[in-house]
């Protein structure tokens, strides 16, 4: 049934990568098939549509209908214009809104909405170095950064809070390229060095069902799971042991010819990567986040805390890296 579906994977970023984006840019599928990235956004947007208008009416006295709703859709700060336009467009192909009632709809920047959030819930305090007093955070005066780690992007800002609740841009939004899915492509390479590179792009492509669950499921959670010294494990789907045998190997022999003392197989169907393979993993990510929040605390003085928030700040290796590497670098915290 999977080989009769269109699956098409982190197309977000083509919003990004792409230097002549247009409403002609195509997004690729895993199988090759393409199309406009704007409609596979559509498609998305309609989705999420559906799912919001059920939820709010499941707590609503009548059925809520998609005019009554001011649509909010957050997007990477590092976007520019023309894909901002392009995600606008793909609202209003999903039927969010329409051109004659633009003001339905409000495109935000992630850092500065996740600031909002923060703000409106008073967190200032992480598993990382909890703030003993939080009801100093957001007092007028305070300066604070906060670094967006998605899966794709990093989106960085720096803030003042001032009087009357209000909050004040010290530097305008920055970032890069540097989210959590190019952890994955890092293991997707490793992958390929122990199995091949044939071998692998073909599991790719005729098991895609199994390859997502390996990637966004069960790597996913050895990724975000994953503590500074110690190893993680990540059990293969039955489907592809089926599938090396198939191809005249074996997962065990694969990673004894791989030959690393940091690569093994664990009770017949699951791979060990040991320590200093998982720090290779997200070496030179990391490296580049620290790198560009550290030029920015050099740059604007007086920042008293660092928040990371997004799906990517979950990850315990980078919060323990991001801490020893910024540590001392604010005036707090």
């Amino acid at each position: 049934e999977q080989k009769s579906w269109i699956y098409f994977s982190r197309f977000k970023m083509n919003l990004h990568h792409t230097a002549d984006l247009s409403r002609q840019t195509m997004a690729v599928a895993a199988n090759g098939a393409e199309l406009p990235v704007k409609t596979v956004f559509a498609f998305a947007l309609a989705h999420f549509k559906k799912a919001a208008i059920s939820q709010i009416s499941s707590y609503s006295s009548h059925d809520v209908d998609s005019a009554e709703v001011k649509w909010v859709i957050t997007v990477p700060a590092i976007w520019n214009d023309g894909a901002k336009q392009i995600m606008r467009e793909a609202a209003y192909e999903a039927g969010l809104t329409s051109l004659l009632q633009p003001d339905r709809l409000v495109i935000a920047l992630e850092p500065e909405a996740a600031a909002l959030y923060c703000k409106s819930i008073n967190l200032m305090s992480t598993d990382i170095h909890p703030a003993e007093n939080t009801s100093l955070a957001y007092q007028s005066g305070t300066r604070y950064l906060l670094a967006d780690l998605g899966g794709g992007t990093v989106d960085v800002t720096v803030h003042e809070v001032e009087r009357d609740d209000l909050i004040r841009e010290l530097h305008h939004a920055t970032g890069g390229a540097w989210g959590g899915t190019y952890v994955d492509e890092k293991f997707a390479e490793l992958l390929e060095s122990i199995f091949g590179k044939d071998s692998m792009q073909k599991f790719r492509s005729e098991y895609r069902g199994d390859w997502v669950d390996l990637i966004s499921i069960r790597f996913e959670g050895a990724k975000r799971y994953a503590e500074f010294g110690e190893n993680i494990y990540i059990e293969l789907p039955p489907s592809f042991h089926d599938f090396m045998k198939d191809e005249g190997k074996s997962v065990n022999d694969c990673i004894n010819r791989f030959n690393s003392t940091d690569i093994k197989c664990r009770r017949g169907r699951s791979l060990a990567i040991c320590y200093p393979e998982v720090e290779k993993l997200f070496e030179s990510i990391l490296k580049s986040i620290s790198d560009h929040l550290k030029s920015l605390l050099e740059k604007i003085s007086g920042i008293q805390f660092v928040v990371l928030v997004g799906g990517f700040a979950t990850s315990k290796l980078l919060q323990l890296y991001m801490k020893k590497a910024l540590e001392g670098r604010s005036e707090e915290r």
